[in-house]
């Protein structure tokens, strides 16, 4: 089996650094700075700690994989805006 794009791209490592990098950018951001003040980052752990436990439920190996699993549920298809424009 190929490693999925998570994988490929780092995994939750580089998931973290990305989110790390992200907020710092954003917590010293004039305007964006602005809607987290008050906040320690520590919310942040938090957050990728969560995102982590849904990671099984999200991340599937492939699309066969993800239609067996939710057969009884309605899929969202949101088409690529690319072919829209």
């Amino acid at each position: 089996m190929t490693d999925s794009l998570f994988d490929a791209l780092g995994g939750y490592e580089t998931l973290q650094r990305v989110h790390k990098i992200f907020y710092d950018k954003v917590y010293t951001h004039p305007w964006l700075g602005a809607f987290f003040k008050g906040h320690d980052q520590s919310f942040i752990e938090r957050w990728l700690r969560i995102d982590r436990a849904f990671h099984k439920q999200v991340v599937k190996a492939d699309m066969d994989a993800f239609k067996a699993e939710h057969t009884f549920k309605t899929r969202v298809v949101v088409p690529n805006p690319e072919k829209h424009s």
